[in-house]
């Protein structure tokens, strides 16, 4: 990504309002292997997660099916990662954004 989309996207996601999808539909979309359990950022969320306390949002950036452009993880791989750990079908609080445009 340019400097520039970078940019849009970041304040694209500053404003955009929180919404829940389910891990797996997150997963599938971004084509990434989830990360293990016994991985340690996972590990710490997972057991977050089991507190019962909520994690931040995840940072998405839709992609576009036309081009091949898979869903973007801008941030939160981890907590996605043990999100789905937990439970597959967990709805998960998160932030979409489309491609910002490139002038």
């Amino acid at each position: 990504m340019r400097p520039k989309e970078a940019t849009r996207a970041l304040e694209a996601l500053r404003g955009a309002k929180n919404q829940e999808q389910k891990a797996e539909d997150i997963a599938r979309a971004s084509g990434l292997p989830l990360l293990p359990v016994d991985n340690a950022d996972v590990a710490k969320y997972v057991q977050r997660l089991r507190q019962g306390k909520r994690l931040p949002p995840v940072l998405l950036i839709r992609g576009r099916l036309s081009d091949d452009v898979p869903l973007r993880i801008a941030d939160g791989y981890h907590r996605l990662s043990a999100s789905y750990c937990v439970d597959e079908e967990a709805q998960i609080v998160c932030r979409i954004v489309d491609v910002p445009a490139y002038e």
